[in-house]
Order: C-alpha cells, then sequence, then structure tokens
C-alpha cells in the first residue's frame, strides 16, 4: 500500500490508477461473496440472535462507494475481502446502528483493513443480504482504544 494523501482521492488518480484496472459490469450487480467461517457466525450470533444469513456480499455498486472515498484501498479490498470476513482479527458492534458491524484484518504494521457489513436480521426483507456498506485502512490499535464501537470479537480471545 501507499502512503495516504490527497491525491489518492484526486480525480487524475482514479482515472490513471483505478480506473484501467476496475471495469465494473453493469449487468452484474454483485461483484463477490464471502462467508462467515462457522466459528465468526456462531459468535456474531450471540450478539444477534435473529442473524439469518452466513454470506455476505460485496456489490459493484459498493466498489464505486469505496472508489470514491478510499480508492487507495479498492484493489487490496477486491483481493481480500474473502479473507476479511472469514478470519478477522477483530470485530465491532456499531453504536449508532444495531445491524452493522466493522470488520477488522491487521497488517504487517500497525495499520489494517476495516469492512463495514450490515448484517441481514430477522426484521429486514427477504430479499436482503448481508452487505460490506464500505471499506478503509484505519489504525487498528488506535481503534481498538477509541471506544468509537463495541469490541465484541478479538481473534486470540476466542
Amino acid at each position: 500500500l501507499f502512503p495516504y494523501t490527497t491525491l489518492f482521492r484526486s480525480k487524475q488518480y482514479k482515472e490513471k490508477f483505478i480506473k484501467k484496472e476496475f471495469e465494473i459490469d453493469k449487468n452484474n450487480a454483485v461483484y463477490g461473496y464471502a462467508k462467515f467461517s462457522k466459528k465468526i457466525f456462531s459468535h456474531l450470533r450471540s450478539y444477534y440472535n435473529n442473524l439469518e444469513e452466513m454470506i455476505v456480499q460485496l456489490r459493484n455498486e459498493r466498489i464505486e462507494h469505496i472508489m470514491d472515498r478510499h480508492p487507495e484501498v479498492v484493489q487490496l479490498i477486491k483481493k481480500e475481502f474473502k479473507k476479511i470476513i472469514n478470519n478477522p482479527d477483530y470485530i465491532f458492534k456499531d453504536k449508532k446502528h444495531d445491524d452493522t458491524i466493522w470488520i477488522c484484518k491487521k497488517s504487517k504494521k500497525k495499520s489494517g483493513l476495516m469492512l463495514v457489513i450490515k448484517l441481514k436480521l430477522g426484521e429486514h426483507n427477504s430479499n436482503f443480504k448481508n452487505s460490506i456498506i464500505t471499506g478503509r485502512k484505519t489504525d487498528i490499535e488506535r481503534y481498538v482504544k477509541s471506544n468509537n464501537g463495541l469490541l465484541i470479537y478479538k481473534k486470540n480471545d476466542v
């Protein structure tokens, strides 16, 4: 990964580095699917007893959203989202939205990748799927200490 600067949000960066590699098939709304491991799903069910799906989707429209806001991680998310969902280091429960979690995977440095996932709970439409809303790079250790979300899973504790 490269250091984050305002350059990455610039139109020139997107046109030069992202658009060439990133072609969305408009007829295919879903980029890909991932699956919570049985261990992770079971742990999530202890907090969300009405969680219905193990499958998480990454939609093309969400990739466009990430490209607009965090273009430096688009390729990494496309490559790694299945591994992150299946084997996260941390999971946080969003304090503002009951049906939203943040899944984090640390890299070799302090930073890591965070995916925000809206969960399909019992009260949602039957066509709804667990969905990645966005993703970004973050300083995971600082985030753990910030108390922005309720820590509900830490890899070595379970």
